[in-house]
């Protein structure tokens, strides 16, 4: 029966293309065009969501597309209304400085904007609720900054908060832009069903959600017609029109936590872990598929040549051609992330093992630096214009959690900062500031680190290295932290007062003293603790308007008489 409708929805195609161009068709089906030849393929848009598994036929493959009209089929009347849409292939779909997970289709991780002038200087941080493992933060045209967990933030540059959306459901993969569609995807874990929401970049509110019945781990690719790409833990790859609506499905053999890369000509490439890597046409046909030794947890990233590169468990880094041939393998352990790639064709991965490698073209290391810890699940690394590189760690199996910063010629140490447990890939906006989130169990946070506008705080009374008495000065110790005795007035200075909210002060992370007016000043005239002599540690934090804050904290020695 669909090969009857087949045939003579082609043959009216032929002969009345001008009129077809116009008027809207009143059935269901994809239209797709080369260099002037159709060829139309039907799906049931009545099938069960979670039951259809749908394959195209090889003859109806077409590549190398200019353009794309298809006819989407509207749910809203009976699914009895169709549009036409013609969309141009250019990049003003994602016309943003940080659009989706390794910054865009092809994965390189490669940002326009230069860091040379960045510091590194902490600007401010968002504290953030619920639960995640790997989100990263992208950014839109304007510099917002966008994380999800199980809660979705959008914050402006300066750190305060534009909307905040709350499902309560963890995210496991990044969130993605369509500057175009004004709108942001993402999708949830550990409910039934899950979805994959778009949510208006203006106010946060839901335009559409699409259900399927396997978690979401895959971070979405958006290609350049507007369509939604992405993976679920049943080994189902998804595609999803703008609206919403279905455009294929795919099952593999198993779980996918890798996100979907696009080369230029609209092939899908994404590995699964049943140890293959796929290649999709854009109609959802395989084109092929290629076997690893190990499951692929990460995401492929394509070169400006066409070369493929993925890591695989099996401990290999793969270079492939676009046709699914191996043109070599690297040994370099196994690795959950995606390769960056530099202008010049080196490659910059981080694995499992500690080890950060840039790999030659030929597949043969250039160098190594040992990390200080793991190299997380989607902690790919962020490559500046400026060939600065940017990745996290995290706190695992005596590991360290820390975000640096490396000189991509040499693997140099330019940047190193221990605060927590960097799980996720960075971003880099076109000021140069560098977004950056830790994560745990029931919390996180976003960290921004850049030059100008800094909320910056500083404890300036008392100072490491110095002996206090009563509250005054005495004299330099060879301690790195402060000598205190008696009665001691804690002094910070801040930055951004204007838009400062409170003041507070804590002892081994134990709210002492909050303080909403100026001079912003504690006397600590207490002992904390059984002991006379103690060690403690000061902080003092700095909360803004919108919601982000800035802290310092500084180890103390401290002697009093008088019991807290």
């Amino acid at each position: 029966m669909k090969k009857n409708i087949i045939r003579n929805l082609n043959s009216i195609f032929v002969s009345f293309f001008i009129i077809l161009t116009i008027i809207p068709i009143m059935t269901n089906g994809i239209l797709e065009t080369k260099n002037n030849i159709l060829a139309f393929t039907i799906f049931d848009t009545h099938s069960n969501i979670f039951n259809m598994k749908h394959r195209f036929p090889e003859r109806y493959i077409k590549q190398d597309i200019s353009y794309e009209s298809y006819i989407i089929s509207n749910y809203q009347n009976n699914h009895q209304t169709s549009l036409i849409k013609t969309m141009s292939t250019d990049n003003s779909l994602r016309d943003s400085a940080w659009p989706m997970y390794c910054h865009d289709t092809k994965h390189t991780g490669r940002s326009p904007y230069n860091t040379a002038d960045n510091p590194m200087t902490e600007k401010w941080r968002y504290p953030m609720d619920g639960y995640s493992h790997h989100s990263a933060p992208v950014l839109d045209n304007e510099g917002t900054v966008y994380v999800a967990n199980s809660h979705i933030y959008a914050l402006y540059p300066n750190g305060s908060l534009k909307w905040e959306f709350a499902y309560g459901s963890p995210v496991e993969g990044g969130p993605a832009i369509d500057e175009q569609q004004g709108v942001l995807y993402y999708g949830i874990e550990w409910d039934s069903p899950n979805y994959i929401y778009a949510l208006y970049l203006s106010n946060g509110s839901t335009k559409w959600k699409y259900p399927v019945s396997g978690d979401i781990t895959s971070s979405p690719a958006i290609d350049s017609f507007g369509n939604i790409y992405f993976g679920d833990w049943n080994g189902d790859i998804h595609a999803v029109y703008p609206d919403g609506t279905r455009k294929w499905m795919y099952h593999t053999g198993d779980v996918i936590t890798s996100s979907p890369a696009i080369d230029d000509d609209g092939v899908i490439y994404i590995g699964s872990h049943d140890y293959f890597l796929y290649a999709f046409y854009p109609n959802g046909t395989v084109k092929w598929r290629f076997q690893t030794g190990g499951w692929i947890h990460g995401s492929p990233t394509i070169g400006s040549d066409g070369t493929i590169y993925i890591g695989s468990d099996d401990g290999y880094l793969y270079a492939l051609t676009d046709n699914g041939s191996m043109i070599w393998r690297c040994p370099i352990g196994y690795t959950w992330c995606s390769p960056t790639l530099g202008s010049d064709g080196i490659l910059y991965l981080g694995v499992w093992q500690m080890k950060f490698y840039a790999i030659y073209p030929n597949g043969t290391i250039k160098w190594t630096y040992n990390a200080p810890g793991r190299i997380w699940f989607g902690s790919s690394a962020a490559l500046s214009d400026d060939d600065i590189l940017y990745f996290g760690t995290a706190w695992a199996d005596g590991g360290e959690g820390a975000f640096v910063a490396l000189n991509s010629y040499d693997g140099s140490e330019r940047f190193f900062n221990s605060y927590g447990d960097y799980k996720t890939s960075p971003a880099i906006s076109s000021d140069g500031t560098i977004y950056a989130v830790t994560l745990g169990m029931i919390s996180g946070e976003i960290h921004s680190f850049g030059l100008n506008g800094s909320k910056t705080i500083t404890i300036i009374q008392p100072k490491e290295k110095q002996f206090y008495l009563f509250g005054l000065p005495i004299c330099p110790i060879l301690k790195n932290d402060a000598l205190v005795i008696g009665l001691v007035t804690v002094k910070i200075d801040i930055s951004s007062v204007e838009e400062l909210y409170n003041i507070s002060f804590y002892i081994d992370n134990k709210l002492q003293f909050v303080d909403t007016q100026p001079p912003f000043e504690w006397n600590m005239d207490q002992r904390f603790g059984n002991q006379i002599l103690m060690n403690h540690q000061l902080t003092v934090v700095g909360y803004f308007t919108g919601g982000c804050y800035s802290s310092e904290s500084i180890n103390i020695r401290y002697l009093h008489l008088l019991k807290n």
